[in-house]
């Protein structure tokens, strides 16, 4: 009997105990059992939503943007991206309603991007310029500057080949008038005078930089031919020694270096306040110098 115990006890310790599982009911969050797909946790949130995406650029400047987008940085931009609740779009990215404008203004932007890209075109120019030339003249025993109030009308092409890099061809007319007034070193209470027309035709180009905000300034070469009413200015009196000063004008071909530079204005830079320097190189022509400024169109 007791041998008998011995062993029901035994097998009874090696039979397996069943334990209570969760049903797959259970296990699931709830709402899995009816097909309905657990809701994603809320973000933390932030001070902006992420910025809109920027396409990526094909040319150089502004693409051509596809419909509902706008031109920014050089890329294209959602003209009126969806913004979460509570924000709004302030041009560049969705900030909190009631927070100062991150971006630029997107008036202001547009503008600034179509003025560059008209800057890039091929436009003629009409250039309008007075100043001051100095002729240097000479005679047998002296030589002498003379001023020449100078006229010029310019036509010409200009284009930017970058935002801060371009180039100005023109030619054109100058139209002076050469005025001696000449006092000789023995008596210099009895001065003579004398004036003539000079005709000039020019042709210059000139590479510049910029416009930097407004400005630009460059060098120049340019080539032309001056002719005057008459070869020689003399200044007669009778203290001369020979009864005269006659100073001959070199007629002839002038070619030299220079400066240009100018503020552009208006909202399409179709306007240009010019400042101009030419210096002629010819040997015969000495220091020879025209310094004009003017107002230019650009169209």
């Amino acid at each position: 009997m007791g041998s008998t115990a011995l062993v029901l006890a035994v097998l009874i310790s090696r039979s397996p105990v069943s334990v209570a599982q969760p049903s797959d009911a259970q296990s699931q969050p709830p709402g899995a059992a009816a097909g309905v797909a657990p809701a994603a946790p809320e973000p933390a949130p932030g001070p902006y939503a992420p910025a809109p995406p920027v396409y990526p650029v094909t040319a150089p400047g502004c693409p051509v943007c596809p419909p509902g987008y706008v031109c920014y940085v050089g890329g294209c931009i959602p003209a009126n991206p969806a913004c979460a609740p509570g924000y709004w779009f302030d041009g560049l990215y969705c900030v909190p309603q009631g927070a100062a404008p991150m971006g630029p203004d997107p008036a202001e932007e547009a503008a600034l991007q179509a003025r560059m890209q008209h800057r890039q075109r091929p436009r003629f120019t009409l250039d309008l310029q007075a100043g001051l030339g100095m002729l240097a003249v000479k005679e047998w025993s002296d030589d002498a500057t003379v001023p020449t109030p100078t006229t010029a009308i310019l036509l010409g092409y200009r284009q930017n080949f970058g935002p801060n890099f371009g180039l100005l061809i023109r030619g054109g007319a100058m139209l002076g008038v050469a005025i001696l007034d000449y006092s000789p070193s023995t008596n210099t209470s009895d001065n003579g005078s004398d004036t003539t027309l000079m005709t000039a035709g020019l042709i210059e180009a000139a590479p510049f930089f910029g416009p930097f905000g407004r400005f630009y300034a460059g060098p120049s070469v340019w080539a032309g031919y001056a002719s005057f009413g008459k070869d020689n200015l003399r200044a007669d009196s009778d203290n001369y020694r020979y009864g005269s000063a006659t100073f001959h004008l070199h007629e002839g071909p002038m070619y030299g270096i220079g400066g240009t530079g100018g503020v552009v204005v208006g909202a399409m830079e179709q306007v240009d306040i010019t400042f101009t320097g030419r210096l002629d190189l010819n040997p015969d022509h000495k220091t020879t110098l025209f310094l004009l400024a003017g107002v230019g169109f650009h169209r």
